[in-house]
């Protein structure tokens, strides 16, 4: 009896050690660090991780095995869990035949993405991605009792007594009966009469036998496999055998399910979109997936289970192959195998990894490709920043559209006292004293519209522009920076030149920051003849080229192909941004321009900027006006500077209009209600209390007759209030400081239109 007792022990020693696999790959499993949940073929729960069931709170007592797929999905909805579930139950109603992934919501704003795998035998694994921050693996941990039932637990035993001879039962306990029957003999109990000589041949020499195993029948006469203890025993001056029997069927049955959710396991570890290798407790492979061995292809070779780590390891390093990827290099040094990190292959890739200790005392390493998320991480910062610049340069021209008026406004005084000025002069000293005044008041005009362009952001507006006119306006923006820094600033303009189809506002822009960054390069060299030239010529492919060398040291010949790209550059960091040149080049482009650097006629750097000529027939600048019409014009000039006011109306004097003030739109407005007539209304745009576009709704509403000749002045003909205007009344603007022959072309204009619109009525 002691002997049978002991031979049972070890049996059920033995059964249990066929589970660690088994807990290994639950351990596995539950180190995953999406969730995962294994259906059956009917749709029932067979297991889940803890990750799973954390994404459900509330439903950790329902995610047991068994639970049907129909009660989770409505419990899950029930708590505002079920999106993207619905979409896995649509699937699975249409057959469910492929892998479906899903992005969906869940409470407290997370993101998770859902992916359904079909398993070989029918069933189908369910997985849970938290991308909220895109997270690397989690760990995979043990949680064995979920993964799998105890297929040992309290076996039944039986035993019996019989004769060696010739098998007569002598003694058996009613569990053997009731396994057996009430047979008389232990012949009679095996499927083949030969199994029993075979068992004897085995037990004979020893006198006990654990383990045997044979088909063997059961009361009703069917077989069922078995496994036979047995020990020889002395029984009333003869020997015995005494042996335990145990059914083995439902053991065999576990089995196979073993093997086949096995199976399954490594089915839905295979189709993981993550690297993943699992390693047992003396650091050898146990399983990897296909993706791990796709990347770690210098050492594909080596993969395979039972390798150790420390080889993988030895044999990526040896290879150029970044040791991390293939395995946990610090663990001969004992160091602790927990840890999170990020590498890059020699292919440029970058993986997010994630190393964890299993339950056994092995570990698990996952890892997935983060390439794309980290370019999209660092194209978001640049975009980020290209916002705040962008507020800053809004900022900028708020500011300056600010300035811009109050400084055109005695600009305009200026301006139109020296012309009236020059052309009253007799005494030449005189008059090239006003020529300066009205030279340098020009100029100062022409750089704050030059500002204003540069701060505005906007699409471009193509029209016929002078190159050479746009040459000299950068240069006078950037002239005194470069006197200033001891440069030399020489020009050499072509006469007669055609007009080029441009913006002039950002091809403005353009030679600046070309100006600019052949400043900083001089400086940068400490040159103590450092020039800069510009010049403007007709290149022999038709287009009109303006070219901006200097002396200094050039670009190398392997920088050239790279100098208009996006963030690159040769300046100190915290100097440059290296987009100044990527922005040039791009609004060049979008001339059907080109931009070009090479080097220069003495050594430098010489960028060529050329723009197609303009279309339609030129008139050469200085060329004369057409004379306005004949007849006496009446306008009403509405501004309120007393200044600007009384300068427009000495110049519309000298055009031959007879000018009346208004130093509001509400006095206009009262003008008018009095019965006043005019040929043309001049408004500005910005005036305390009703401004110019207020004055203009109320006469398009009160005197639609004054309409066409109606037009803006402005300080700022570039501002978001000046483009809405035009775009709302389709009125002509004219910018201040107003010009004579500006304001010429303005009066033939209005005096036409409203010609036009009398004829038409």
């Amino acid at each position: 009896m002691g002997g049978t007792m002991a031979g049972g022990a070890t049996d059920c020693a033995e059964d249990r050690a066929g589970a660690g696999p088994m807990q290994r790959l639950r351990g596995a499993i539950e180190a995953l660090s999406e969730g995962f949940a294994l259906f059956g073929e009917d749709d029932r729960l067979v297991l889940c991780n803890a990750r799973f069931r954390s994404g459900y709170p509330g439903l950790e007592e329902l995610l047991l095995p068994s639970l049907p797929w129909a009660i989770f999905l409505a419990e899950a909805a029930r708590r505002g869990l079920g999106r993207g579930l619905d979409r896995i139950d649509a699937h699975l109603a249409g057959g469910g035949e492929t892998p479906l992934a899903v992005e969906a919501t869940r409470p407290a704003e997370r993101w998770v993405r859902l992916g359904f795998h079909p398993t070989e035998d029918g069933g189908y694994v369910l997985t849970e991605t938290d991308i909220t921050a895109e997270r690397s693996a989690e760990e995979l941990r043990a949680n064995a009792d979920e993964l799998l039932r105890d297929v040992l637990d309290a076996c039944p035993s039986n035993i019996m007594m019989c004769r060696i001879g010739d098998g007569t039962i002598i003694y058996r306990n009613p569990s053997w009966e009731a396994q057996f029957g009430p047979r008389r003999s232990a012949r009679e109990v095996y499927a083949d009469p030969t199994a029993r000589s075979d068992f004897l041949a085995e037990l004979l020499p020893t006198g006990a036998l654990d383990h045997f195993e044979t088909e063997m029948l059961g009361a009703d006469g069917r077989p069922f496999p078995a496994r036979i203890s047995a020990r020889i025993v002395g029984y009333q001056s003869e020997q015995a055998i005494v042996a335990s029997t145990q059914d083995m069927s439902r053991l065999y049955a576990q089995r196979d399910e073993i093997v086949r959710i096995n199976r399954r396991l490594f089915d839905a570890i295979g189709a993981l979109d993550q690297g993943f290798a699992l390693f047992d407790a003396g650091h050898a492979l146990l399983a990897a997936n296909s993706r791990f061995r796709e990347v770690n292809a210098p050492v594909a070779a080596l993969i395979v289970p039972g390798v150790a780590n420390a080889a993988l390891v030895e044999a990526a390093a040896a290879a150029g192959h970044e040791p991390r990827a293939v395995g946990w290099p610090g663990a001969e040094a004992g160091a602790e195998p927990a840890a999170r990190f990020e590498f890059a292959l020699a292919s440029g890739r970058r993986y997010a990894a994630s190393r964890k200790p299993t339950s056994d005392g092995g570990f698990v390493l996952a890892w997935r490709d983060v390439t794309e998320q980290r370019a999209a991480e660092r194209e978001l910062a640049r975009r980020r920043e290209a916002s705040f610049q962008s507020e800053k340069l809004t900022a900028l021209g708020e500011l300056l559209a600010g300035v811009a008026h109050e400084l055109n406004n005695p600009l305009s005084v200026v301006v139109g006292q020296a012309l009236m000025l020059r052309e009253e002069a007799d005494d030449p000293n005189t008059a090239r004293r006003i020529e300066k005044i009205s030279t340098a008041a020009e100029r100062c005009a022409k750089i704050v519209k030059t500002f204003l362009a540069m701060a505005r952001q906007r699409p471009a507006r193509l029209a016929p522009t002078a190159l050479g006119a746009v040459v000299e306006t950068a240069a006078d923006v950037v002239a005194q920076g470069i006197r200033g820094a001891g440069l030399a600033l020489e020009t050499a303009l072509a006469p007669g030149l055609p007009p080029v189809q441009a913006d002039e506002d950002q091809i403005t822009q353009v030679v600046v920051n070309l100006l600019v960054n052949a400043q900083q390069a001089l400086e940068a060299a400490g040159l103590p003849d450092g020039r800069i030239r510009l010049e403007t010529r007709m290149a022999p492919d038709g287009m009109v080229e303006a070219v901006i060398a200097d002396n200094g040291p050039g670009v190398p010949d392997e920088l050239r192909q790279r100098i208009f790209e996006p963030f690159f550059t040769t300046k100190d960091v915290g100097s440059g941004t290296g987009v100044g040149l990527a922005l040039c080049h791009r609004i060049v482009s979008a001339h059907d321009g080109r931009l070009e650097v090479d080097v220069g006629p003495e050594g430098g750097a010489a960028f060529t900027l050329g723009l197609p000529v303009a279309a339609g027939p030129h008139v050469a600048p200085g060329a004369e006006a057409e004379p306005l019409p004949a007849g006496r014009l009446t306008a009403l000039v509405v501004e309120d500077e007393p200044e600007v006011a009384a300068m427009i109306a000495e110049l519309l004097t000298g055009l031959g209009v007879a000018p009346s003030l208004a130093n509001s739109g509400e006095a206009a407005l009262e003008r008018l209600a009095g019965g006043a007539r005019f040929d043309i209304v001049l408004s500005d745009l910005r005036m305390p209390g009703m401004g110019g576009r207020a004055l203009f709704r109320e006469i398009a509403r009160s005197r639609p007759d004054l309409v066409p000749g109606f037009a803006f002045v402005t300080g700022d003909a570039m501002s978001r209030d000046a483009e809405a205007v035009r775009a709302e009344s389709g009125r002509p603007l004219i910018e201040k400081p107003v010009a004579p022959k500006e304001l010429r072309a303005l009066l033939r204009r209005l005096a036409g239109e409203r010609t036009g619109r009398e004829a038409e009525q």
